[in-house]
């Protein structure tokens, strides 16, 4: 299950780019399979901005603003 879930992210990450809220997901596999909340974020990719506020986001925005 754990592979299934981190292949999904990853594919999303690949569709959505830096649109795709990649932190917050990599703190909800943290949480659902019991691991100890990351103690830094992950560091931007050049050119990435950081996401506006600290609400998770449950899917990806696109250029419609979703």
């Amino acid at each position: 299950m754990l592979r299934t879930t981190l292949e999904g992210i990853i594919v999303k990450y690949a569709v959505y780019g830096h649109t795709y809220p990649l932190e917050d997901a990599r703190r909800w596999v943290h949480r659902i399979y019991g691991l100890p909340q990351p103690p830094a974020p992950l560091p931007l990719a050049p050119g990435q901005k950081p996401a506006p506020g600290a609400e998770p986001r449950p899917r990806a925005a696109d250029s419609a603003g979703f």
